[in-house]
């Protein structure tokens, strides 16, 4: 697992070698420079088959072999990268952009496809066998964990908690009903409660109305089979692995066929023991709408606060962000800083950007009366990625040494960012806004000494940038008014 998240963490900074080379490559074409874009291409091509050669090894990691992987021979092709561009104009700063990319992508390229290869080798394999753990003493260093989590969710307006306490009654609920209706196969409808019962309400209506389409087409397709089949045992068995296939192969594709696929299979096996085809097709549909009524009958009685849940996404982003560009930014001050430390913080705001992206849309699809502002929720999430392009370009440029020696106001810059992130992750969390730093003055304090000291002009650029995403995430928090 190590392995292959590394390799995700090459794949992702290759994305970003990628979006500069398309960049570049547009401009030098405008001026005319044929044979350095040609040269560009052909780099790329390679890179292209390299990456394609490496997917091909990842996918069949599992399989014996004693050859090194089809990567190794591109990786090998791709070592002369950098000098690609030498017999271009010297002096064309895009030529020397683009090559200076290429040869990270190079890299980053020739790393993914060496950890691809461990993963195949025979130490690698090894790790895909089963193995019998060694006695050893229980470890109950997970209770902690486990407890804090438990009273952190220990509140009325606690996504889990609410949906807890709706499966808590619902399910038991609707169990009695099918019993006072006296259904046949009144099992069904608790079963689809727990299965159409969501946190959110996007996502419970979506599945409630897509298992309700599902099971209508999956019951008329059953019956069709068995009215004008009749099959036998052999026949039946043929149905069951076709239906089975048919569930398992559109599972993640459509979740409404999927679903259509499993009852059609669900009958057919029940023709064995029982006749009447038609009747127990419309048991099961009387039964799931039974059960995704009380579903959204449920969540509508207590619903979820979507801006619970988009409150601490938009924490927990805001509070990786200040750890990311802590890091990047000491980076780019030329002190020590563990490429590991760099990369998991990179991973951490990454997954924390994806969170409360999927948070803001869930809500926005809520009813009008609980969602939040989507203007005001898509922003931050914008301003946010803006915040995280500009640390990842900080980060990619002091890697190639594009540092500078700390100084006091670009010391109080950094540290203005950070606790200009901490007091909106604190007044997201809490709505208690800490001290807010006026981070342009900030900036223009340590613009001229960059200069002064002859400071890469990229490193005021990314920074001008980051204090204007900044202050855009405090604007639409309403924790500084535009000027």
């Amino acid at each position: 697992m190590r392995d292959l998240r590394t390799v995700l963490d090459q794949a992702r900074r290759a994305r970003l070698e990628l979006s500069a080379i398309s960049g570049l490559g547009a401009r030098l074409s405008d001026t005319g420079a044929t044979g350095a874009r040609d040269q560009i291409d052909t780099s790329l091509e390679e890179s292209a088959t390299a990456l394609g050669a490496i997917a091909t090894a990842l996918r069949h990691a599992r399989r014996p072999t004693t050859a090194p992987s089809p990567a190794a021979p591109r990786r090998d092709a791709l070592l002369p990268i950098d000098g690609l561009l030498e017999g271009g104009d010297p002096d064309a700063l895009i030529a020397r952009q683009c090559a200076s990319h290429l040869a990270a992508l190079a890299g980053q390229i020739r790393a993914a496809g060496s950890l691809v290869d461990t993963a195949r080798s025979d130490d690698g394999r090894r790790a895909w066998r089963p193995s019998v753990p060694s006695p050893r003493r229980p470890d109950l260093s997970w209770l902690g964990n486990d407890v804090a989590i438990l009273r952190a969710n220990l509140r009325s307006d606690s996504p889990a908690l609410r949906h807890a306490v709706r499966l808590a009654i619902a399910v038991p609920a609707s169990a009695l009903v099918a019993s006072w209706l006296s259904l046949p196969r009144g099992y069904w409808v608790p079963l689809a409660v727990a299965l159409i019962l969501k946190p959110d309400y996007s996502t419970l209506l979506g599945r409630g109305v897509g298992r309700m389409i599902g099971t209508l087409l999956g019951a008329v397709l059953a019956a069709l089979l068995l009215g004008a089949l009749h099959p036998d045992p052999f026949l039946t068995t043929a149905l069951v692995a076709v239906t089975a296939w048919a569930a398992y192969t559109t599972w993640a594709a459509s979740f409404p066929a999927a679903t259509g696929f499993i009852t059609a299979l669900v009958l057919i096996l029940l023709s064995t023991a029982l006749t009447d085809n038609v009747g127990t097709a419309l048991d099961r549909l009387v039964d799931i709408a039974l059960g995704g009524a009380i579903a959204l009958v449920t969540y509508l009685v207590w619903p979820t606060s979507p801006r619970a849940k988009v409150v601490e996404a938009h924490s927990a982003l805001l509070t990786s962000l200040r750890d990311y560009l802590a890091a990047v930014l000491a980076v780019v001050e030329g002190q020590p800083v563990e490429a590991e430390r760099l990369s998991a913080c990179s991973r951490a705001t990454r997954i924390a950007w994806a969170g409360a992206e999927a948070a803001v849309g869930r809500s926005i699809h809520e009813p009008a009366t609980t969602r939040i502002d989507p203007s005001e929720g898509r922003g931050v999430v914008a301003a946010a990625l803006r915040i995280v392009r500009a640390t990842d370009a900080l980060r990619t440029d002091a890697e190639r040494g594009a540092t500078v020696a700390g100084f006091a106001e670009l010391d109080s810059l950094a540290t203005g960012l950070r606790d200009t992130l901490d007091a909106l992750s604190e007044h997201a969390s809490y709505g208690r806004p800490g001290p807010m730093p006026d981070l342009r003055a900030l900036y223009r304090a340590a613009e001229q000494p960059l200069v002064a000291l002859g400071a890469p002009p990229s490193i005021g650029l990314h920074l001008d940038e980051l204090v204007n995403a900044t202050n855009t995430v405090a604007h639409l928090t309403g924790l500084i008014a535009p000027r």
